[in-house]
């Protein structure tokens, strides 16, 4: 959680330490599309052989344009000539354009555009014009973002919580300056499109509002997805449901062979002490061996369904344990016991939760990844 503070942290920082007139792109075009439009309009920009734009005739530009059997590849080149000529007739001609544009080159029309006004105004004014490049762009100083936002433990929502979302989302953040686009939502989710400030705290604006939903009961995840490079579609929406379902359902069975392990190994001490008369530390070494072969084998074929190999699995599996089980004893050795000035049992417990928590992660994606 402190990493995802410190990204939004930084997002927003970045923007605070600059002065300048803030440039956004409304209509939504691709990241790798603006990156190709730009590359392609310094190539132009620094063709020494260009015709000079100031001394032509800019109605023959209107005619390329709107000619049918122009190529799409000659449409581009007139456009970005146009965009980095710093010409006031060659703006105007393509804020026409841009109004209705060819559909094979409407995202170029919409950067050329772009191009051209940051030019002419940088010309105009002592101000810093500062580009802002986003998949879904924005409006004025307002950037375009997508959220995701599931339902906590994945569970329907009920009537009366979409009510709760449909009230306290357009109230909240129009309060931090916010402008909602879109608010959808389905049985297990919800989406929002919103334009926020540039200089806004995004993740407060959002932990907030989801906050007040949940004082109505603890309905809204607090983890969130956040994009500003493009909407997800329902098929990548039940992907990540389905994703998250599936680690719900193997964190359950993960907690049941660790059940089985406790109790196996409780057990097999037992046997080793009371009936074979084995000392302590053969019969602890014994049962917890007997615990850790429970937990691979179950763990494999069960909780994940691997199909990697059993002897890589095994490997992954002992060096997995070993660096879980250093990790939460230095948790407990350096940290909680120092500074936390509790029971020292509860110390280890703990230490425990940390371990399982680790455990279960480095093991649903190192030791049984097929």
């Amino acid at each position: 959680m402190k990493e995802d503070n410190d990204i939004f942290k930084k997002f927003r920082d970045s923007f605070s330490k600059i002065d300048g007139h803030f440039h956004i792109l409304e209509q939504r075009v691709p990241v790798e599309r603006q990156m190709e439009y730009f590359k392609y309009s310094e190539k132009i920009r620094k063709d020494q052989d260009k015709p000079d734009i100031s001394k032509m005739d800019f109605s023959v530009f209107e005619d390329s344009l709107d000619d049918p059997e122009s190529t799409v590849e000659h449409k581009k080149y007139v456009l970005s000539m146009l965009a980095t000529s710093r010409q006031v007739k060659a703006y105007r001609i393509l804020e026409e354009y841009a109004q209705a544009p060819d559909p094979d080159v409407a995202d170029w029309a919409y950067m050329a555009l772009m191009e051209s006004r940051i030019a002419l105004e940088s010309e105009l004014s002592d101000e810093k014009q500062i580009y802002i490049s986003t998949g879904l762009g924005g409006k004025g100083e307002k950037l375009r973002f997508y959220v995701l936002i599931l339902a906590n433990e994945l569970k329907p929502f009920l009537e009366y919580q979409k009510k709760v979302i449909e009230r306290e989302f357009p109230y909240s953040l129009e309060k931090a300056g916010c402008e909602i686009e879109r608010l959808t939502i389905g049985e297990k989710y919800m989406e929002l499109v919103f334009l926020i400030p540039v200089r806004a705290d995004i993740k407060q604006a959002l932990d907030k509002v989801i906050n007040e939903c949940n004082q109505y009961g603890n309905f809204l995840s607090q983890v969130f997805t956040i994009t500003n490079v493009k909407e997800l579609s329902a098929e990548e929406v039940e992907e990540i449901i389905k994703r998250m379902e599936e680690t719900v359902k193997q964190a359950i069975k993960y907690g049941i062979v660790g059940v089985s392990n406790t109790v196996i190994t409780a057990v097999v001490i037992w046997i080793m002490m009371k009936l074979f008369g084995c000392s302590d530390v053969v019969s602890n070494m014994v049962g917890y061996v007997a615990g850790v072969l429970n937990s691979f084998i179950w763990n494999k074929q069960w909780t994940f369904r691997s199909s990697a190999g059993w002897i890589g699995s095994a490997v992954r599996f002992g060096v997995v344990f070993g660096v879980c089980y250093l990790l939460q004893l230095g948790l407990l050795v350096y940290v909680l016991n120092p500074y936390l000035s509790i029971d020292p049992y509860y110390n280890q417990l703990i230490a425990m939760a940390f371990y399982t928590v680790i455990n279960f992660i480095m093991n649903k994606f190192y030791t049984f990844k097929a």
